[in-house]
């Protein structure tokens, strides 16, 4: 479904451009695939603010994020500091810690009687959402294509392979996978300010979806991706950014009122995450 990009464009790259054999370019992008996949399994615990990985109170944190992205644990879901001390064998303070990350995220809310439960966005915020990621990623990819260079489309295009990957199997990781493309292309492009505001509104996004999407194809999403992938590649700014709206107002509009709310065994869906940090 993707055609292997090669690097240059009608303006010429900056640096780093130089040609590849198509054998050395198939090598590179086979690292490059592997260094994504590992980065979107990683991603969280690279983030600067955060504490160094092997931190166990920043384990709870990225499960939790993972769970929430994934759809695994619903908007307005009750979050059980006893439940996250049980399973992750932290005390008060360490559960803590990571509950608060998670609200200085947009992903959890306290309640006044504090208790810390998943943000649950409302279909009312949802077309002020969409907006403002509408206006940040059309200019993610103008700034993307000011400095753009093969190192950064070998980086995107290895994603996409990634993402055709996981597609087959579809679910949760498939959409994780698709959401982590927007957060690549800022963290290629922008500040830390920037790509923050990038990150928070697309996990915003899928809290959104995660209550009112219509049944949807991975392919949906990868075929988009790969458009706006093309229009970096030949460096047109205006093809890029339109087709970047276009995708966000697809996204939207997959979107429909659907009332319904799942109850589930929070410890047992801890316990899907908690094994791949606490190694």
């Amino acid at each position: 479904m993707i055609a292997p990009g090669r690097a240059g464009g009608k303006r010429g790259m900056a640096a780093g451009t130089a040609s590849q054999p198509e054998s050395e370019k198939g090598k590179v992008l086979t690292t490059l695939e592997t260094e994504v996949t590992l980065r979107v399994q990683r991603r969280d615990t690279e983030d600067r603010h955060l504490a160094p990985p092997d931190s166990r109170k920043d384990a709870v944190f990225v499960a939790l994020r993972h769970a929430i992205i994934e759809q695994m644990i619903m908007p307005g879901s009750l979050l059980s500091p006893a439940d996250l001390g049980e399973e992750f064998g932290i005390g008060p303070e360490r559960t803590h810690h990571a509950l608060m990350t998670l609200v200085e995220e947009g992903m959890a809310e306290i309640t006044p009687g504090l208790q810390f439960h998943v943000a649950d966005p409302q279909l009312a915020e949802a077309g002020g959402l969409f907006e403002m990621r509408r206006c940040l990623e059309a200019d993610v990819v103008r700034r993307l294509i000011r400095r753009l260079t093969a190192g950064h489309l070998d980086a995107i295009e290895a994603h996409l392979r990634l993402q055709e990957r996981v597609r087959v199997s579809g679910g949760a990781r498939a959409i994780r996978v698709a959401g982590e493309f927007h957060i690549l292309l800022a963290e290629l492009s922008c500040p830390a300010i920037m790509v923050r505001y990038v990150r928070e509104t697309v996990s915003r996004s899928c809290f959104v979806l995660a209550l009112f999407a219509r049944p949807w194809s991975a392919d949906m999403s990868l075929r988009e991706h790969s458009g706006i992938f093309e229009a970096l590649r030949a460096q047109d700014t205006t093809l890029g950014m339109a087709r970047m709206e276009h995708h966000i107002d697809l996204v939207e509009q997959r979107a429909a009122i659907d009332g319904r709310r799942s109850h589930p065994d929070f410890a047992a869906i801890l316990r899907r995450y908690v094994e791949d940090f606490t190694r």
